[in-house]
């Protein structure tokens, strides 16, 4: 906060660069000012380090007297790249007359005022009816905001909208449609922003009935607690009904809004449309707005795209009359636009939709012309019984089974044989390592070290390839695969079923030099990917993270990896993950790879380690970190992803931190079951319904690795391709 008692002068322009007003507009429930300026070079040096803004100070117009210093900053001002700026400004409630300077700021330091720039003045009144008059000073012309909505609602000025949710397409797009009805039902209306009801009220709607499933006491309002999906009105009681941005939610889980919880309607919001129609006259209308896009569900709402919009229009029953699609961008919201453009488009993180449709519906008032039915959309086909062993579906909550069938989970979980089974197959060959990792607890392990059988590794392949195959990784869960005394003998397994398995491996690559040149260069002709863990990029690090002297091997072998794919023209992809002890910047790490490595290779980076389902708590040394500890309640995305074979034979749920084979996540045995079995069984169903109930096993609670399964969408690597997300 600056100073307030420095006075604005009114001097001329020390930059030579006048703000220019091109237009002040009322955008639902604020008054913005649209600007041109460009900040000559001279300030943007000064503004270096800080923030260079435009803002505002309003005085009384009497005496001079400050009545806000220091109002809201403009957003964006972006300096010579652009020369529009929007501004809201703060005009008092109280009817009156005031002086409104917008004066340019550099945060922290200085107004422009102070450094002789004369502000650009604005006189506003404040009317009885809530509207503001502006008069520009320098040249007098005048502007009046009005914020009674009277007129057909568009958007007509640059930079609408700026940084701002749907709401300001939505309010005024509905509100401006109003047409003196008499008996008005608001839906959905306890938990809307004051903006809205503020702007709602200015309509002075004769009879006004507001229903939510939490009543709240409004003025102006009838104030009623009951649910769309059974509404306490008899049919035809509304010339006119309002639901912005609440259809979504309807039959869906409402508990974030403190209000009773039902998630348990699919089609929650088919069946309240047509709910809504009913209590409409013949000849009344309906004016809905809701997120558009792609289809997504995201438990508390849906976001429509057309098809599920045409659901919705053919369950009222009704005439459409008008349907208006808007969307965000960088320059502000946009429209009307066309649908198609829209098709892939998704919500934003949080509560704001990138995209919204707003209609306009009539009841029909022909006589024959029926009254509004539920029509489902069209059904998706129907779902093969579960066979034998199969019953994991059984269990699924319809929450969860959203998340996977729109995430694009389900058809990978399905496959080509329909039936259950993990997206990818993590197999531990061997439990064995070469080195002792700070952040690993291989030391801690009580289970036995081995490796597995030939015939146990061949059921894994047969197993997996009756499911239809996918993603295998044979990385240990704690250990190094090139230690497997059987290692040549499994790539040959696997060269035979590459065209359904597709294998990867994460290596430290030590053990390598124990293979001569033909036998990494059918590695390299087998596996489609191996991740290489580089602990360190000096000699001294990789031995604190390690407690191993390994850095010249690893160079040694990392150089031979890439040479022989080279010889061979091999298509195994090679990819680094870093492993350090403090921050590394991406020019270290490309000078390590060009310098020591000699190649450019796709690479990640992490300081910080997951916790082992909360054993790892000791010191880490350097910067290095755990990431900070947390409580899960919600089911974990490895339930989908992926199950763990150990080299006994085992199979637990995890396949990230479940490194003792404890009993906690145990779910089978393949010498007794198929992976089949295992994944759909009694112990899978148990873990799966434990997790969605909110009560997960110790090992789970804590856990650092836990990724929440709402968050899966088409676009995650676990979707597009799973070792971008365990990283091989």
């Amino acid at each position: 906060m600056l100073d307030e008692s420095i006075p604005v002068a009114a001097q001329p322009i020390a930059d030579g660069k006048d703000l220019q007003l091109l237009n002040i507009r009322a955008v639902t429930g604020r008054i913005e000012a649209l600007l041109s300026w460009v900040p000559d070079s001279a300030l943007r040096r000064e503004a270096e380090g800080t923030d260079l803004h435009l803002s505002s100070h309003v005085l009384d117009t009497t005496d001079g007297r400050v009545i806000l210093w220091d109002g809201p900053r403009a957003l964006p001002c972006r300096g010579n790249e652009g020369n529009l700026a929007v501004l809201p400004l703060e005009i008092p409630l109280l009817a009156g007359r005031y002086r409104v300077q917008i004066d340019p700021v550099v945060e922290f330091r200085f107004w422009l005022s102070q450094r002789g720039h004369t502000p650009l003045v604005l006189d506003a009144e404040r009317r009885t009816d809530g509207s503001v008059q502006f008069q520009h000073v320098a040249d007098g012309r005048r502007y009046i905001v009005d914020h009674t909505f009277t007129r057909e609602f568009s958007v007509d000025t640059p930079l609408y909208g700026l940084d701002d949710s749907e709401r300001c397409i939505e309010i005024p797009w509905v509100l401006s449609r109003y047409r003196g009805e008499s008996r008005v039902l608001d839906v959905g209306y306890a938990n809307a922003e004051s903006r809205y009801s503020q702007a709602r009220d200015r309509l002075n709607i004769p009879f006004l009935v507001g229903l939510d499933l939490a009543a709240v006491s409004q003025s102006g309002l009838s104030a009623v607690a009951g649910d769309a999906l059974s509404l306490p009105f008899r049919s035809g009681a509304f010339d006119l009904v309002m639901a912005i941005s609440v259809i979504e939610h309807i039959g869906r889980d409402n508990s974030i809004y403190h209000a009773i919880e039902r998630g348990d309607r699919e089609f929650g919001d088919l069946d309240a449309a047509a709910e809504l129609a009913s209590a409409l006259r013949p000849g009344g209308r309906m004016l809905i707005t809701l997120p558009f896009g792609r289809l997504e569900d995201h438990g508390w709402f849906i976001q429509y795209n057309r098809s599920r919009l045409i659901a919705l229009l053919r369950s009222t029953a009704c005439e459409l009359n008008l349907v208006e699609y808007y969307a965000d961008s960088l320059e502000g919201w946009t429209g009307p636009l066309d649908p198609e453009s829209l098709g892939q488009v998704q919500y934003r993180t949080g509560f704001a939709a990138r995209a919204v449709a707003c209609l306009e519906l009539t009841r029909p008032s022909r006589p024959g012309s029926g009254y509004p039915r539920r029509v489902e959309p069209d059904p998706a086909p129907a779902e093969t019984s579960a066979k034998e062993g199969e019953a994991l579906p059984a269990v699924l909550s319809p929450a969860t089974r959203r998340v996977l069938k729109l995430s694009g989970a389900w058809s990978k979980m399905r496959g080509e044989t329909d039936r259950m089974r993990p997206i990818m197959l993590f197999c531990e060959t061997v439990n064995i390592c070469n080195a002792d990792c700070v952040f690993c607890p291989y030391s801690a392990q009580t289970r036995a070290r081995g490796s597995m059988t030939s015939a146990l590794f061949e059921a894994v392949l047969s197993g997996y390839r009756e499911l239809g195959g996918g993603y295998l990784t044979l990385t240990p869960m704690v250990g190094e695969v090139l230690l497997d005394r059987l290692w040549m003998e499994r790539v040959q397994f696997l060269s035979k079923v590459r065209d359904q398995i597709i294998p990867s491996i994460t290596t430290n690559l030590y053990a390598l030099e124990r293979y001569p040149d033909h036998d990494v260069i059918e590695m390299l002709k087998v596996l489609r990917r191996i991740q290489v863990s580089c602990y360190g990029i000096t000699p001294e690090e990789c031995e604190a993270i390690t407690r191993r002297n390994s850095f010249g091997r690893f160079l040694t072998q990392i150089r031979r990896l890439l040479g022989l794919r080279q010889a061979a023209a091999a298509d195994c992809s090679v990819h680094i993950g870093f492993r350090t002890l403090k921050p590394r910047t991406s020019d270290e790490l490309e000078t390590f790879l060009k310098e020591l490595v000699g190649a450019a290779l796709p690479y990640a980076t992490t300081h910080q380690y997951a916790n082992w389902g909360n054993f790892m708590r000791g010191q880490l040394p350097g910067e290095a970190s755990w990431f900070p500890e947390r409580t899960n309640q919600s089911p974990c995305v490895m339930l989908p992803l992926a199950m763990q074979i150990y080299w006994d034979g085992r199979v637990s749920a995890c396949s990230c931190c479940d490194y003792d084979s404890s009993t906690q996540l145990f779910i089978g045995d393949l010498n007794q079951q198929s992976l089949s079995e295992i994944f759909n069984g009694s112990r899978s169903q148990e873990i799966w319904q434990r997790h969605e109930s909110g009560s997960l096993q110790p090992i789970c609670r804590n856990c650092t690795f836990h990724v929440p399964l709402a968050d899966l969408h088409p676009h995650h690597p676990i979707i597009q391709n799973p070792w971008g997300f365990i990283g091989g």
